[in-house]
């Protein structure tokens, strides 16, 4: 009897411990003129594990060109009943979002477009863009832990785009689980009604 109740111990301090892990998710994309570069890492279980996936496009590629399937294909194969629809997806993002911690929101960017007049307007145009970001980023995550950092320079003696930004949003384990949770009713419950 009491190895059952040291177990069912150890088993309960377990899931209390991955349940209030933290899952921060940092995104970072570096643009240079024409290509550009997004990096994604996620770290849980307080970084014992840790996933980093890096893609680019450069400037000379063609979007749309090439074998993999896209999100059309995606969304048919859920409009089909085969998976979620995208309003579950949806529920469950606005849970886990209500929920997260934006804890770094960094834009860093120098534009040039080769008139001065050009490169005012535009400089001011990619201000009012980001504004309007960081604005449906508080909409979305309304839990800060920082303050967003905002630069745009004009380059107005050459032709020059550079942006670099760093986001990173945390949350918990127990969060995550709760939404997964959250899609997985609703996937059954609209099998059930679909027959």
């Amino acid at each position: 009897m009491r190895i059952l109740t040291v177990s069912a111990l150890m088993t309960g301090a377990f899931f209390v411990f991955v349940a209030f892990s933290p899952i921060i998710i940092r995104v970072r994309i570096s643009i240079r003129g024409l290509s550009a570069r997004v990096a994604i890492q996620v770290r849980c279980l307080y970084g014992l594990v840790r996933y980093s996936v890096e893609s680019g496009l450069d400037g000379r590629d063609r979007p749309g060109k090439g074998g993999g399937k896209g999100f059309a294909s995606a969304g048919t194969r859920a409009g089909r009943g085969r998976g979620p629809a995208h309003g579950d997806y949806l529920t469950a993002l606005r849970y886990l979002a209500t929920r997260a911690t934006l804890m770094e929101f960094d834009i860093r960017a120098s534009l040039g477009l080769g008139d001065a007049a050009a490169t005012g307007i535009a400089t001011g145009l990619a201000w009012g863009a980001v504004g309007a970001l960081v604005a449906a980023f508080r909409n979305i995550v309304p839990r800060w832990s920082c303050e967003p950092y905002v630069s745009i320079e004009p380059v107005f003696h050459a032709r020059r785009l550079e942006v670099d930004s760093t986001c990173i949003v945390g949350f918990r384990a127990g969060d995550a689980i709760v939404a997964a949770g959250l899609l997985a009713v609703r996937y059954l419950r609209g099998a059930v009604d679909r027959g």
